[in-house]
């Protein structure tokens, strides 16, 4: 998947998905037509455009610095949640039916 990297101003429009990396200290704003806002400290902003809108039954894991895709899983169910374990390669993923699961992304 080739992504684009452009500037916006404030939260999109079609926001429909938080995310919060303590770590890093960035908020990912996900969109109903497949851009992703990032919002970080000094009042940086950035847009990530995908070139197809690609349901929520997949995961992305971008690698900002190299502004690549890292990983892409798809899933039978849409989902709903997710939280990244810190200081590892993991993240906790909710889906539409309630179930919890643990994916590892390397």
């Amino acid at each position: 998947m080739d992504a684009q990297v452009s500037t916006h101003c404030g939260v999109p429009y079609t926001a429909s998905l938080l995310a919060f990396d303590p770590v890093q200290r960035l908020l990912a704003v996900a969109t109903l037509d497949a851009r992703i806002k990032i919002f970080g400290g000094d009042n940086i902003e950035g847009l990530l455009i995908s070139s197809k809108s690609v349901p929520y039954k997949f995961l992305q894991v971008w690698n900002l610095e190299f502004r690549q895709l890292f990983n892409s899983s798809q899933w039978d169910v849409s989902i709903t949640a997710f939280a990244v374990i810190e200081r590892t390669f993991m993240m906790y993923l909710g889906d539409e039916n309630g179930l919890l699961s643990v994916l590892k992304y390397v």
